[in-house]
């Protein structure tokens, strides 16, 4: 899967310094508060749509996709068929924040993309999946202390809206 970073968006505020190993969306939340710009309710919608180029072939329909969100949510053994990956997913006892999805799945991608080319450093290190909460409890109280939030529209945007949950 490809990644393309709303950067562009980013470089449009030439006041803002941008930190190249931040994470996009935390760049934005960055932007945001020093702006003084409101967040939509109690759900942030980070306004910068980050596209997922599907030029693998990925999809709703592809047995691979779903697998590879299964193995992101560390789901074990990885189901055998989209049914099985789509209840596996949609199980209200996996319980796992979605920004911090989101940035695990852009550091993953971008750590095949260095390891493939041959350009990872001696101290580089596969990233760790997101936390798994044992009860939506401490889901939201992760969520609201940390402020990582994402709206079901950026969820949909990133294909985990199987993995919402109610929280607030």
């Amino acid at each position: 899967m490809a990644s393309q970073l709303p950067q562009d968006f980013l470089d449009t505020f030439h006041d803002f310094a941008i930190d190249e190993n931040q994470d996009p969306i935390d760049a934005f939340f960055r932007l945001a508060d020093q702006r003084k710009w409101k967040v939509n309710g109690k759900t942030a919608y980070f306004g910068v749509p980050y596209q997922r180029e599907e030029e693998d072939g990925s999809s709703v329909t592809n047995l691979a996709t779903w697998q590879g969100l299964c193995e992101d949510a560390s789901i074990y053994p990885v189901p055998i068929s989209i049914t099985k990956c789509k209840k596996a997913l949609s199980s209200r006892t996996l319980l796992i924040n979605l920004r911090d999805m989101v940035n695990y799945r852009r550091a993953r991608e971008l750590y095949d993309q260095r390891e493939a080319a041959g350009q990872l450093s001696a101290h580089e290190r596969r990233p760790h999946p997101p936390q798994l909460f044992n009860n939506t409890k401490e889901l939201r109280k992760y969520t609201r202390k940390k402020g990582k939030t994402l709206s079901p529209k950026a969820a949909k945007e990133n294909g985990l809206s199987i993995l919402l949950r109610k929280l607030f």
